[in-house]
């Protein structure tokens, strides 16, 4: 009959070798002969009958479940061998060895930021910050005291503090002797060399008018450096709308500016061997409240003169074991707060107080004693 002859077609049909998955994760050659690639009970998904389609016959739910069951064991068996093998290449000898590895590079990196960025703890205390609230300026990494008067006269006894640079540098001068003396003037030529001395700390603070970045500049600090007279202990350095001002804001000023720099960098660095010497930025201005003498003096141009700045002196830097730490802060303070301004240049006496203070607890944390010491 018609049925009997495919049947005898199909068992003529030669036979299939069919690999379980057991077998072929254990590595046995060994097969299994099926003859309708499905009976048994390893093979999940059966070889299509030969039976007219009529005859199928859906295999039973707990079919599949077996199957289910299976690549269960399947996936068991390959974390035991996956496990096995990691074991065997990654002992507990050699995670210590790893780890120990780790721990060394660590210690490499840390040294040599160490060797580039100084070994000041609080190295983004000039860099930057944010204003938590209205007033408190709050550096990133680190916090600011606030020393009081009593606190001041004692780390800075018998200490000399300069401040070099243009009516900018003058505010933070009076701000800084303002924490000795709370009750000074700022009064006085302003184009002038200021004095400033408490004698129950021989303290010494002085304000020098050198508004231009120029060979007068480079005559003062040179003179520190050669002289027989005694060296700052803290220098503040800072210029630049004096010179954007007078030269009208020409390209030609600000060639001259990036060379005198240049010339006075080295000596900065030979008088940061033994002080603290600070560069301050430029800090913005509020254009639309500038005097028309004073029009000339953008935020583009201030941008100018701070890069220059800051290429010099870091290039300069690089090669020489004293550095002269720049003091970027003051810049996002004033952009906080120059609308404030009376002027548009100059910061209200809030902001540069908290710039000054910058200046102050930097070395100060150094000279001031441990805190369980302090008076």
């Amino acid at each position: 009959t018609w049925g009997e002859g495919r049947r005898d077609a199909y068992q003529e049909r030669p036979k299939r070798a069919v690999v379980t998955p057991t077998q072929l994760l254990q590595g046995r050659s060994s097969l299994r002969l099926s003859a309708d690639g499905g009976g048994g009970s390893s093979n999940c998904f059966p070889l299509p009958s030969w039976e007219p389609s009529a005859a199928r016959v859906r295999p039973p739910a707990r079919f599949f479940a077996h199957c289910c069951h299976g690549g269960v064991k399947m996936a068991a068996l390959a974390y035991s061998l996956g496990k096995r093998e990691i074991n065997h290449y990654f002992s507990v000898r050699s995670a210590k060895a790893l780890a120990l590895a780790a721990v060394l590079l660590l210690t490499a990196c840390y040294a040599v930021s160490r060797r580039y960025q100084g070994n000041d703890t609080c190295e983004y205390l000039l860099s930057t910050g944010r204003f938590l609230g209205d007033k408190t300026w709050q550096p990133y990494s680190c916090m600011m005291h606030r020393y009081k008067q009593s606190e001041a006269k004692s780390c800075l006894k018998n200490k000399y503090i300069a401040f070099i640079g243009d009516s900018r540098i003058r505010q933070l001068f009076y701000s800084f002797v303002k924490l000795i003396n709370p009750q000074i003037k700022e009064e006085g030529n302003k184009h002038e060399n200021i004095p400033f001395e408490d004698k129950s700390s021989s303290l010494k603070v002085d304000f020098l008018w050198y508004p231009e970045v120029n060979g007068s500049m480079k005559q003062c600090i040179k003179g520190w450096i050669e002289g027989s007279s005694s060296k700052p202990h803290i220098l503040v350095v800072g210029a630049a709308t004096w010179s954007i001002k007078i030269h009208n804001g020409s390209n030609e000023a600000l060639t001259q500016y990036k060379i005198n720099i240049t010339s006075i960098a080295p000596l900065l660095e030979k008088l940061a061997r033994n002080s603290d010497v600070y560069w301050v930025l430029q800090d913005p201005v509020y254009e639309d409240m500038l005097s028309e003498s004073r029009k000339m003096i953008t935020n583009e141009k201030i941008d100018g003169y701070n890069e220059a700045a800051v290429s010099i002196l870091n290039s300069s830097s690089k090669n020489s074991k004293a550095k002269v730490k720049v003091v970027s802060a003051s810049r996002l303070i004033a952009e906080e707060t120059i609308i404030q301004s009376s002027d548009g240049l100059h910061l209200p006496e809030s902001s540069r107080e908290t710039v000054s203070n910058l200046c102050e607890t930097q070395p100060l944390e150094v000279i001031m004693p441990k805190k369980n010491s302090r008076p």
